[in-house]
Order: structure tokens, then sequence, then C-alpha cells
């Protein structure tokens, strides 16, 4: 078993085939691009490209209107590979000004609303009172306010009883009493200051309030009630939009999703003023699959270059063996290195060997079995197996009972420090091989 041997896989391409090359390396798995700003250092008469926004301010957008339109957008719908910005713009734009009209009239209407609630309370408390609403608001020298007062203020009215005003009960509740009061034009003001300072909940009548109170309250009825109506008028306008844009929406957004993806994978582009360039770790096995991904673009040059032909120490080469199965999950204890002899083998024959030794118990061999499953792990796997052959050697269970006759006699504490020595010996001579 061996690390497989990595290369820098360079291309040099023409401009017009940035976003077709791009879309190749998102769906590539075995390419891995190093960023521009790591190698146009290292160049001459070269800059890196600059990723911009523009996709994910419009991505953003399209989010925001499909929110306001209750829609929930997903990436079913396959992406175009262009947009034109402005345009697509403009569409979100007009949609939005539709969203704003809608708005508006069902603000305006729950507005109207909201202060109604309070005109018809007033009127539905006041029917076991016949009063002429629109007589009393239309007189010529007089002024009439409705509104409540709470019940402890009422018996302070009485040091007000001289002063030019005269009142009238229309309903008293538990909390608080609901009534009119009446002065001359040229006395209100004075008047409503008194009851202000008694805290007046002042009702303010609307201009379709016309005869009684008891047709005043009719006719704010039907008013909410053409109100309600219309709100569910808009709504369903709303919903027609919604379901007249739901697919543009949809494809748009799958769109920016896609190309603002492309947009970031520019930072892996150099600008060589008449092409583009773009460099990258590749694994030899997987070469001449990746350049047969870009056949249809004429005038692309690939050069291979080894790791070490960039200086830069922060770049990371990515590693791949050509272990597999049970051998492939100990990489994580080897941790392979490009470059490298691979020891992944002797590691899995080492901590088989240590767990068999140390930790040849039924018990402990069935908890690891048990773990193993849970994590679907296939090391574990491999060390719950060899500790069980362990346990079948020494016939123990958690170190305490006996459980088959023992066929090898080795005291704990020797075989606990007998394994702990073969693992540091064995984890030297392994890196040590490694290197």
């Amino acid at each position: 078993m061996a690390v497989i041997e990595t290369k820098i896989l360079n291309l040099v391409f023409p401009k017009e085939n940035l976003t077709e090359v791009l879309d190749i390396l998102d769906h590539s798995k075995f390419y891995h691009p190093i960023p521009s700003s790591q190698l146009a250092h290292e160049l001459k008469d070269v800059h890196a490209l600059t990723p911009t926004r523009d996709y994910e301010d419009l991505q953003r957008e399209v989010v925001d209107t499909a929110k306001r339109l209750h829609l929930d957008l997903n990436t079913e719908l396959c992406a175009d590979t262009a947009i034109d910005l402005d345009a697509t713009k403009k569409y979100l734009n007009d949609i939005n000004a539709q969203i704003d009209e809608i708005d508006k009239i069902k603000e305006d209407i729950i507005h109207d609303l909201d202060e109604n609630k309070d005109v018809i309370e007033f009127l539905d408390k006041c029917t076991t009172k016949n009063i002429n609403v629109e007589d009393l608001m239309n007189a010529n020298y007089l002024t009439v306010r409705f509104g409540s007062l709470e019940n402890s203020q009422m018996d302070n009215l009485k040091y007000y009883l001289e002063r030019p005003f005269v009142y009238d009960f229309l309903k008293k509740g538990a909390k608080e009493t609901w009534l009119y009061y009446i002065a001359t034009n040229k006395d209100i003001g004075e008047i409503d200051n008194i009851f202000g300072a008694l805290n007046f909940k002042k009702i303010e009548m609307p201009k379709i309030v016309h005869g009684t109170n008891m047709d005043a309250l009719s006719a704010l009825n039907e008013q909410k009630n053409a109100m309600d109506e219309y709100i569910i008028h808009m709504d369903g306008k709303l919903d027609l939009i919604k379901d007249q844009e739901t697919l543009q929406l949809q494809k748009i957004y799958a769109t920016a999703l896609h190309l603002n993806k492309l947009e970031q994978e520019k930072e892996y582009v150099l600008d060589l003023l008449t092409k583009y360039s773009l460099s990258g770790f590749i694994t030899t096995n997987h070469i001449d699959e990746f350049k047969q991904l870009f056949r249809n673009i004429e005038d692309i040059n690939f050069t291979e270059l080894p790791c070490d032909a960039i200086t830069d120490q922060k770049l990371e080469v990515p590693t791949e063996t050509n272990n597999t199965g049970v051998l492939k999950a100990f990489e994580v204890l080897s941790q392979p290195e490009a470059g490298k002899r691979d020891v992944t083998l002797g590691y899995a024959i080492l901590y088989n060997l240590v767990f068999a030794l140390c930790f040849g118990d039924f018990g402990l061999a069935l908890v690891l079995f048990v773990l193993a499953l849970k994590k679907n792990n296939k090391m574990l796997l491999s060390l719950a197996i060899t500790s069980f052959v362990g346990a079948f050697l020494y016939g123990q269970v958690f170190y305490y009972w006996s459980f088959t006759p023992t066929l090898i006699h080795i005291h704990l504490v020797v075989r606990l420090f007998a394994g702990l020595g073969i693992l540091v010996v064995g984890k030297f001579v392994l890196d040590a091989c490694k290197r």
C-alpha cells in the first residue's frame, strides 16, 4: 500500500471560457485548486482575480422577495450558465413594487379598522340609549366628545358641574363609564382640559357615522365587513403574483446560487493579461480523466509540475492512498503524507497486536464491538475482533472473571506494560520508516 503521487497541474485557457472552466472545477472531486493569492507573488506581470458580490446580492434580493410572497425557495431547477443582472433586478423591482402597493392598501385598511374598532366597541356599549349621533356632531354652535372615564374619576366630575358643559351617561361598566359631553365652541377648549385632567379616553367618530347610534353601529359593521373582504381580496392578489412568478423566482435563485459559487472560485484564477490560468493539486491516477473534462474547450494548455515547484510552505498538499476497506480506516492513525512512505499497514498490525495483548478480554471486546457498530467504524470493529481473539487466549471477562480455560498464562500487569512498550517502539519505528 502506498501514497499515490501528487502533482501540480496548471491550466491556461482563453478568457471567454472562464465560466465553463469554473463550472467543470465545481463538479470535479479530484482537483484541489490553489488560491491565486499564494501564487501571484511568485510571478511577474500577473494579478489575482477578485470575486464580486453581484450574484450574492442578487441571491439576497431573490430571498427577500420570496419571503414577502411566503415562497419557500429550493434548488430543484437546473441553474443557467449566465444571467442578465440588470434585467433580473428590474424584474425583481417590478414584483416588489406590486407587493408594496398591495401592502400599502392593506396597511391603510388595517389602520382604519383599528380606528373603527374602538368606535364600534363604544357604540355597541351604548345600545341602551337611542341618541342621534349625527345631529350632535353637526350642531352649529356646539361640540360633542364621545369616550369613557374610569369609574374612580366619575365622582370628581361633581367639582366641575358649574362649568359650561353638559354630559350624559351611556353605560356603566365594571371599570369605566361610557359617556359624552357637550360644550359651546367657545368653551370646548376649557372643558377638554377638565376632562383631560380626569384621563378621559376620547373616541373619534368617523365621517361615515350618520343617524342614531344604532344606525352608526350598523354602518360601521358593514364597513368593517367590506374592509375584511377587501383584505382577503388583496391577499388573493398576492397569491396570484406568487403563483405566476414562482417558477421564475426559483430559476433565478438556483442560477444566482450557482453563479455566486462560481464567482467565489475566481480566487483560484490568475490573470495573465491575454489568458487566464489556475493551478491545483491532483494525484497522477486522475490526471488523464481530469483532462478529458475539458475536451470541448479549444486552446487550453496543461502543464504538470512537481509539488515542490511552489515554495509557499503554507500550502497543504492533499494526500490520496490506494488503501481500501479496514486499512483505509487506520489512516486516521498513520496520517499518510504526500511524498512520504505509507505505513498504514504497519499501524494496523501494531494496534491490532497491542489490543489483542492489552485488551484481550471478553467484556472490553464486547464494549468495543457495540461501539464499532454504533459508530459504523471499521477500525474499531477490527480492534474489537482482535480483542476477542486475545480474550479466548486469556479467558477473562473485565479482567476479573474467568470465562473459558486460560490458554496462555500472562499476568495482566505484564501484558499492559508489554503492550505499552510494543506501542511506543512500534510507533517510533513506523515514523522513522515514514520519513
